[in-house]
């Protein structure tokens, strides 16, 4: 017993080592502190703004990740697939060169149109005293996707300790900007701040990554080959994480233009911050693992062995928190919005409940997926989740107001998580004995 014990202890001191010294530890605790600083941020902004104001500029706020979803083509999610397989740094400079000019083209010409589309959008009833805040905060997107390329690059290129140090505060000069607007209950300074501070951060990281990286490396054209590989790869993962995340912004969209109340949306974002939260565990995890499965992709052994161990940590996490999460929610809005927002207990343990189904069971599933290239059945189920989730929401809003998209939630994330993990095992025979072969390059949606 002793002698078990002692190979346990000292191999999980190995693992440790190695996490460390890889920058795993880096990167997973930095990751929890950005989450952390972000719902902390949120707290406060809650307590400072009134009901009205904090949904007005949520109602904002969603409107432009509308666009967000869209921004650059989804080239940041490239970078790292495609700066992890390049050897050479010459390479890797021209790829990276090529994607992020592509995207600063598409983001301005984005802006462009959305600026217009705000000018002509009807904003209804008491939104429309929100609706001009929108202008100012799309000109910050160009900045905000170019500071989301150049954090990803620094993964990709296995500086992961950086990343962790740069990640972190960036996102906490983020959100003491947020604070600050709201401390001021002034929704202008609240944008404004947000502009300055993502335009100081693109310009200090695009000077720091070519100093650190490129810094007298000569860059030679992209093949067109390889070009329409990265735009097409960027696409496909541009529709799937599009998808996932229309999933909260329909959810708000459609609650203010069918209840067209600022207090529900406050109501449901405010019950929907820590079951939101859960997924720091299963991000945390997915942003260190990610170059791993690209660097192993055609190994189906590695990835059956692997996937099953962190699929399991991830499941048994994810309903530790869920359960706490239920249990202690009465206290948890206590910390998180205040006695005001009481009456959405029971619509945080709901909500809850759909966390757990996305981030236990489908999350790791479409994580590997993606950065391993193949991304057809994320983009399928993604599709089919959104349609659902709009007709359901459609359906059940009238009837049950904020609790519907909640119920719908549960609904849909049961169904994707069940197609997703079916489709998952034929590919790895994760479940049962092992069968997989060597998968060609030719097999990936890219």
């Amino acid at each position: 017993m002793d002698l078990s014990f002692s190979k346990i202890k000292r191999s999980a001191r190995e693992k440790l080592g190695s996490l460390w010294k890889s920058g795993g530890v880096h990167v997973i605790s930095g990751n929890f502190l950005n989450k952390f600083a972000a719902f902390f941020g949120s707290i406060v902004i809650v307590r400072l703004l009134s009901k009205a104001d904090y949904g007005g500029i949520r109602y904002v706020e969603n409107l432009y990740n509308f666009f967000f979803l869209v921004a650059g083509m989804g080239i940041s999610n490239a970078v790292l697939r495609f700066v992890v397989l390049e050897d050479d740094l010459s390479e890797k400079k021209s790829i990276y060169r090529f994607m992020s000019s592509t995207a600063l083209i598409f983001n301005v010409a984005l802006v462009a149109a959305g600026l217009v589309i705000n000018r002509f959008y009807p904003h209804k009833g008491e939104f429309v005293n929100y609706g001009y805040l929108l202008y100012i905060m799309l000109l910050m997107l160009p900045a905000q996707y170019f500071n989301d390329n150049s954090l990803t690059l620094k993964r990709a290129m296995f500086d992961n300790r950086r990343f962790a140090y740069l990640n972190f505060a960036y996102a906490v000069t983020v959100i003491l900007g947020k604070v600050v607007g709201a401390w001021k209950e002034d929704l202008l300074v609240y944008v404004m701040l947000g502009l300055a501070i993502q335009a100081a951060f693109a310009v200090g990281l695009g000077i720091a990554n070519h100093r650190r990286y490129f810094s007298g490396v000569e860059a030679g054209p992209v093949t067109k080959e390889k070009k329409k590989r990265i735009i097409t790869y960027s696409l496909q993962y541009m529709v799937t994480n599009g998808m996932w995340a229309l999933f909260m912004l329909l959810d708000v969209y459609l609650i203010g233009n069918i209840l067209n109340d600022p207090e529900a949306i406050a109501d449901y974002n405010v019950a929907f911050t820590w079951p939101a939260n859960i997924s720091i565990i299963c991000q945390s995890a997915g942003i260190f693992i990610n170059p791993y499965f690209i660097k192993n992709e055609n190994d189906p052994a590695w990835i059956r062995k692997n996937f099953r161990m962190l699929y399991g940590i991830n499941f048994l996490a994810v309903l530790a928190c869920a359960l706490i999460m239920i249990i202690f929610a009465k206290p948890l809005i206590m910390i998180n919005g205040g006695p005001k927002y009481y009456n959405v207990v029971p619509l945080m343990r709901i909500i809850t409940l759909g966390s757990l189904i996305n981030n236990g069971l489908r999350y790791m599933i479409a994580n590997c997926l993606a950065a391993m290239g193949r991304i057809k059945v994320n983009m399928a189920v993604s599709v089919f989740g959104v349609i659902s989730l709009a007709v359901l929401d459609t359906l059940l809003i009238p009837r049950f107001h904020e609790y519907g998209p909640a119920y719908a939630g549960i609904i849909v994330h049961t169904m994707m998580a069940l197609i997703m993990l079916i489709a998952f095992n034929r590919q790895y025979h994760i479940i049962g004995p092992n069968k997989t072969k060597t998968l060609d390059a030719e097999e990936k949606d890219d």
